[in-house]
């Protein structure tokens, strides 16, 4: 009997140390959002005003990186777009 009840014991000992938590598989956490102005926004004029339009107004983010922007995009025939 007692060797039963041993046994069971230790059945339900091993379930349960069975039943610990898994960690989940390793994800890579998310890129910290660049400050930095795309090659893509200073193809032309126009890509320039869209990205400039797509920047979140907000006082607490970090100022843009403009060490790649040696000087904006411009037209000699192209009307001012308004931002």
């Amino acid at each position: 009997m007692k060797f039963k009840t041993s046994l069971m014991l230790l059945g339900a000992a091993g379930v349960l140390a069975a039943c610990g938590d898994s960690p989940p598989a390793s994800v890579p956490a998310p890129l910290p959002p660049s400050n930095a102005v795309p090659a893509s926004a200073t193809a032309s004029p126009m890509a320039y005003v869209d990205y400039a339009k797509s920047l979140a107004k907000s006082e607490t983010q970090q100022p843009l990186d403009l060490t790649t922007v040696v000087t904006p995009p411009t037209t000699e025939s192209g009307a001012p777009q308004p931002l």
